[in-house]
């Protein structure tokens, strides 16, 4: 959790937060496993996630490490470049009692690899993993140079669900020797890992997902694109609140592909909206 500071303000940010926040909107209960430092900016942050209704009890608060700040400088047409502070106080979770409690009260764990780039936030993620028999997401979100190839081939044997982008695929196809079309490689990938299901964003280009052999193509929906950043941990989030809500697969992706859409066209990760107003207000874009 962290903040995105963008040219002329700032916004609160970081994929796995984004994906907690657009949970709760959609029905879903979050908590949040992270860590802030003693600052304003940190209380600002625990203060905006109670608010909104994400549980907080889990969030450490350091007092010699500041919280996490992303430099965003836009480029064109709503997409930008990161410049992610490191060390930060997130960079520094540790695995205390509470938090081996938690996994026994949980049905899924959300995580992305730029969480495991230091040394004690991985192991104590890895320590979770490894003691969760939940739904184990793994955004794999590449920021920077924060990733390897060890690192996630580690994180995806530990995993069930994945989503991971156009940007990502053809890194993870070119590590792996994976070949053929998007339904192919996809089924290389859950085969290597043996995952049970694959989301793959594409930007304007839509979506697609694999979930036990069967996979599914969704064009997407046309926007005014105002900032392209959360726009794919929304789509994470509405996947899945409609999986726990035994919504279909179609369904599941036409609504996080709507979701992904929508917030693509508002400024900031997480723009206040209510969930049935998607499908009208994407509709009403196109």
């Amino acid at each position: 959790m962290l903040w995105d500071c963008y040219p002329e303000k700032q916004l609160p940010g970081g994929a796995p937060m984004n994906v907690a926040l657009h949970l709760v909107k959609n029905n879903i209960p979050a908590t949040m496993v992270s860590a802030v430092g003693n600052d304003e900016h940190g209380a600002t942050l625990l203060g905006y996630l109670h608010d909104a209704g994400v549980e907080t009890n889990l969030i450490q608060v350091h007092n010699s490490m500041k919280t996490g700040l992303v430099k965003i400088d836009p480029i064109y047409d709503g997409f930008a470049k990161f410049n992610i502070m490191n060390p930060a106080a997130w960079d520094f979770i540790s695995l205390t009692n509470d938090l081996k409690k938690s996994t026994n009260n949980v049905s899924a764990i959300v995580f992305g690899t730029l969480s495991a780039r230091n040394a004690e936030s991985r192991k104590t993620l890895l320590a979770l993993l490894h003691s969760s028999s939940e739904i184990k997401i793994f955004d794999l979100n590449f920021r920077q140079h924060y990733y390897s190839k060890e690192l996630v081939n580690e994180l995806l044997l530990l995993s069930t669900l994945l989503k991971l982008s156009d940007e990502e695929l053809p890194i993870i196809s070119e590590w792996y020797g994976f070949n053929g079309d998007e339904k192919d490689t996809l089924q290389q990938l859950s085969q290597r890992f043996s995952l049970e299901c694959i989301c793959l964003t594409k930007g304007a280009h839509g979506a697609c997902v694999l979930k036990n052999n069967v996979f599914l193509k969704h064009p997407g929906y046309r926007v005014h694109t105002e900032d392209t950043t959360g726009a794919g941990d929304a789509f994470l989030a509405g996947f899945i609140s409609k999986q726990f809500n035994g919504e279909s697969l179609e369904t599941a992706l036409d609504y996080s592909s709507r979701l992904g859409a929508y917030v693509a066209s508002k400024m900031g990760a997480t723009p206040d909206y209510k969930p049935n107003e998607i499908y009208q207000t994407v509709k009403d874009l196109n």
